[in-house]
């Protein structure tokens, strides 16, 4: 296990690293029947700590390497590279925070709005409305579409000429060849928000997370009021700002029980917690076993992993 040389300020920070396969942007993508919304696309690997949240909008997670477990609604599925996911909106989910096992994945975030001129029952838009009704979907992916991410994270990195017109192609073949592994039964309804916004909050809660962040410290940063921010976030994520604040920070100090000998009361200053009690409390109740349960079972995975 790694001990640590600890001098003043030397403490290590665990973050989710900064992926160059990131597009904040909305795309925005219309076809004869409906209109493909790309809200979100990025690659994560183990160091990301997502929290439980939801979306009004649907979502992809595909595995590209390791091991991906998956909490979606009252059961963990594990993906192998090649397996997806499809959630339908409303379904509570998050991978699981593992720092001890590699692993790299993608998630997209998209709706599609069905023309209202094609209710056509063999329509693409009907179709893919159908798929809603089926619910959350895991399966094999048939079709390679993780050559395609590949492709779309080629465009979005080196930014060759007429890159921006190539993404909206590549994120509908994207999205269609991995639904195309499903039976019927998908998509729904829009947003009154831009999406994109909610993500920039959590990228800053990724970023300060051990600082003493409020909401009006986001608002400062985005230029909107805190009370916009609270709204947008539990919209869009079906969770509130201070407990998902408390998620990541849970996270991150999993990285110092398997890493360190500091003890919990470090810890807990280390990642944003006032008290080593409210780590304790919510250690226990989100994780089910107690830090020093935790510790032991880690440890030694930890250990074997930094020789």
């Amino acid at each position: 296990m790694l001990k640590l040389n600890r001098k003043a300020g030397d403490d290590p920070v665990y973050r989710q690293k900064q992926s160059p396969y990131y597009d904040p942007f909305v795309t925005k993508i219309p076809t004869d029947s409906f209109e493909l919304v790309v809200n979100y696309m990025e690659r994560h690997d183990e160091t990301t700590a997502e929290f439980p949240h939801t979306h009004t909008s649907c979502e992809i997670y595909y595995a590209l390497e390791g091991e991906v477990h998956l909490s979606a609604g009252e059961e963990i599925h594990t993906m192998k590279p090649g397996e997806f996911a499809f959630l339908p909106p409303e379904v509570t989910h998050r991978v699981i925070y593992e720092p001890n096992l590699p692993k790299k994945y993608f998630v997209v975030i998209f709706d599609i709005r069905e023309h209202g001129a094609s209710q056509e029952e063999n329509s693409d838009g009907a179709g893919l409305t159908r798929l809603a009704a089926a619910g959350t979907h895991f399966g094999k992916d048939e079709n390679k579409a993780d050559q395609i991410f590949e492709g779309l994270c080629r465009e979005i990195v080196s930014h060759p000429f007429g890159w921006r017109a190539m993404l909206p192609a590549l994120y509908l073949q994207l999205i269609l060849s991995i639904l195309r592994n499903m039976v019927p039964g998908t998509p729904q309804e829009t947003r009154q928000e831009p999406p994109n916004l909610a993500i920039q909050i959590t990228k800053y809660i990724y970023a300060n997370y051990d600082q003493d962040i409020t909401l009006q410290d986001i608002a400062d940063a985005l230029h909107i009021s805190p009370r916009h921010i609270s709204r947008l976030f539990y919209e869009y994520f079906g969770t509130g700002f201070a407990k998902t604040l408390s998620i990541y920070r849970l996270n991150y100090a999993k990285n110092y029980l398997c890493d360190t000998d500091l003890p919990v009361e470090e810890i807990a200053s280390l990642v944003g917690f006032s008290t080593p009690n409210a780590l304790y409390r919510l250690f226990k109740e989100t994780e089910g076993i107690s830090i020093a349960e935790y510790r032991k079972k880690y440890r030694s995975h930890s250990r074997e992993g930094k020789q």
